[in-house]
């Protein structure tokens, strides 16, 4: 493609666009000038990240020993949040996020061993889980449930079926490629 090359329309949400190659600039490393803002950001991030990490494996030790969880938060001065209850059936835990080695070792936790031996990492934060009670499945609302889960399943394993049958198709598929549909004067 050279300066001035127009591509066909594209359409993405009812939108069409068409494209246009104004300049063409050769591969180039960027001068420090143009990245230290981006590279200090990202420093800084990763400055705060540790420093998050370092923290939390102090106050994990802190409990582990005995030390009442509440008191060391207070001096660290940190907060306690709770995610309220969650299914080991999602890998997604309130207030964190998606984490599946949290939902799994979460409900290994019991009586006699509350809280995590260690920090789990986030989307950048360092988490502690310690538990606080276990509520086993209401039955009743199971029964009531159990068609809609039923219907759910059968739609997913239904979709993974046709996921596999068409990803099947496309490595049989013999593709050619025609570099004249691609240009815009042909």
């Amino acid at each position: 493609m050279e300066p001035g090359w127009i591509s066909r329309p594209i359409e993405s949400d009812n939108i069409q666009y068409v494209i246009t190659l104004i300049k063409k600039e050769p591969p180039r490393e960027p001068t420090f000038d143009e990245v230290k803002d981006k590279v200090k950001k990202a420093v800084t991030k990763e400055l705060a990240v540790t420093a998050a990490n370092e923290m939390a494996e102090k106050v994990l030790k802190k409990i582990v020993v005995g030390t009442v969880l509440k008191k060391v938060l207070k001096k660290q001065e940190l907060s306690l949040q709770e995610t309220g209850h969650f299914s080991r059936a999602r890998n997604f835990v309130p207030k964190i996020g998606v984490s599946e080695e949290i939902v799994k070792k979460a409900f290994e936790l019991d009586e006699s061993n509350l809280i995590a031996d260690k920090i789990f990492k986030v989307a950048n934060n360092s988490v502690i889980i310690r538990l606080k009670e276990r509520k086993e499945i209401d039955l009743e609302q199971f029964g009531k449930d159990k068609e809609s889960f039923k219907t759910g399943l059968l739609y997913r394993k239904k979709e993974d079926v046709y996921r596999n049958w068409l990803e099947e198709n496309r490595r049989k598929a013999k593709i050619e490629f025609h570099e004249d549909l691609l240009d815009a004067d042909g």
